[in-house]
């Protein structure tokens, strides 16, 4: 006895674009993650009572397109500026700042040259110096 033709029809389903969309999107957040924080640690820090966080500001020093120098708001003398710098170090050593830092503020006509005279004055007294930018934008 013979059954009325066994052609069925085959169905199946095309997966190969499912896997290409499948392998870029992990590739996707594979690499977003990645950028996200690649050098956070996340960490939980302990709580504690006491004195609140001490904000010491920066020794702020000037100077002009004039070649004037200023410690804060005060003109110094090329001449004295050392000298003066290191009282001012001192001052902060003794109201508790171990480690003072110099936030240098220098003219865009000014030549490197003079900013780096400075610097020199600055690793003699073995103070940090910040070189002070202005943001573009």
């Amino acid at each position: 006895m013979k059954f009325r033709g066994r052609n069925r029809m085959h169905s199946e389903v095309q997966t190969h674009a499912f896997n290409d969309i499948m392998f870029f999107l992990m590739m996707f957040f594979l690499i977003a993650a990645t950028l996200a924080n690649p050098s956070a640690i996340k960490l939980t820090l302990p709580k504690a009572k006491g004195e609140k966080s001490i904000v010491r500001k920066p020794i702020e020093l000037s100077i002009d397109a004039n070649l004037t120098y200023y410690i804060g708001k005060t003109p110094v003398p090329y001449e004295e500026l050392e000298a003066a710098l290191s009282q001012v170090i001192e001052t902060e050593k003794a109201n508790g700042n171990q480690e003072p830092v110099v936030k240098l503020f220098v003219d865009q006509s000014v030549t490197m040259q003079k900013a780096a005279e400075i610097m020199d004055i600055g690793a003699n007294l073995n103070v940090k110096m910040l070189l002070a930018l202005q943001r573009k934008g």
